[in-house]
């Protein structure tokens, strides 16, 4: 990760420029929060969220998978989105 961006390597092997929106630890886990500042069907920020981890210097991202990482997805997202 460089300051606030890092790149990432999209469904169809392309790299898109992310931008950091809020980083946070739940279960001894890495979450972060970003946008690729793409508009989504409603033409709102594409907000995009995933469990990471850091290995030799490189980003690593993985999929959410349970509602409990979900249900404390949603009140760290309400708690940072109230400001």
């Amino acid at each position: 990760m460089k300051d606030n961006e890092f790149l990432a390597i999209n469904d169809n092997d392309e790299q898109v420029k992310c931008e950091i929106i809020h980083i946070f630890e739940f279960n001894n886990n890495s979450y972060i929060i970003y946008t690729d500042n793409k508009l989504d069907e409603d033409n709102d920020l594409n907000i995009l969220v995933s469990r990471y981890e850091i290995i030799n210097n490189e980003l690593i991202l993985y999929d959410v998978e349970t509602d409990e990482e979900w249900d404390y997805i949603d009140k760290e997202w309400s708690k940072y989105n109230a400001f």
